[in-house]
């Protein structure tokens, strides 16, 4: 594919793709829910259900990989080593993209596969009572006091991978396409696993961006 990294794809992608008169208000009105603008942002993607990822993490552990099954298919638990391994991805994720704010107020826009994820990181940490005796919760809030994490306020309902849709509904996956566009306006794009991330900062042309995780054997993360 000779123009898929290049100007050219973008300007092909506007001319093909236009969102639907009702994902257009959908869109809208996430993004008036969160007040963000265009530019004003920072976007954070992290892929979580990758099967490699996971693959490679827990493949030669007797971990519970293999007792979730297609994680793009069921999603994972956010508990025990599988909190461990999905909130350190989000948190170095963060980590890297406090390095490209303007400033402390700056909105960083989180999303990810793992709608549970999303809700532990953007969750108000002062309405949380601190639970001292779990390690990763006390990281986490040292981080989360001190950068502005927003997401959609419909988080809760979980994103969709349109390689397992089983539904005709379009309205189903009106989130994923909301988060692709709202990555596009976003003044920065952070991705890590997979091709979302990326693909949404080939479709904005926006030059600043970071790659939060490589595509390496190594335990965990294969942090960059």
């Amino acid at each position: 594919d000779l123009v898929h990294l290049t100007p050219t794809f973008r300007w092909l992608w506007n001319q093909i793709f236009t969102p639907s008169p009702r994902l257009s208000a959908y869109i809208n009105q996430m993004k008036s829910s969160m007040g963000t603008t265009p530019g004003n942002y920072v976007a954070v993607h992290c892929r979580i259900h990758y099967p490699q990822l996971l693959i490679d993490t827990f493949e030669k552990k007797s971990g519970p990989f293999g007792a979730v099954g297609t994680p793009d298919r069921n999603g994972l638990v956010l508990e025990g080593v599988m909190k461990e391994f999905a909130v350190n991805i989000g948190l170095h994720a963060l980590r890297c993209a406090q390095s490209l704010l303007q400033d402390d107020k700056e909105p960083v826009y989180f999303f990810s596969d793992a709608n549970n994820l999303v809700e532990y990181m953007t969750r108000n940490t002062s309405d949380v009572q601190l639970n001292q005796s779990d390690w990763l919760d006390v990281k986490s809030q040292a981080i989360l006091k001190t950068t502005n994490v927003i997401s959609r306020p419909d988080i809760h309902q979980r994103n969709l991978h349109i390689d397992w849709a089983t539904s005709d509904d379009p309205t189903l996956y009106f989130a994923l396409f909301a988060d692709l566009y709202l990555a596009m306006e976003a003044r920065c794009i952070l991705f890590g696993y997979g091709g979302f991330g990326r693909f949404a900062q080939q479709l904005s042309g926006t030059r600043c961006f970071l790659q939060h995780q490589l595509h390496i054997h190594k335990p965990y993360f294969g942090h960059s």
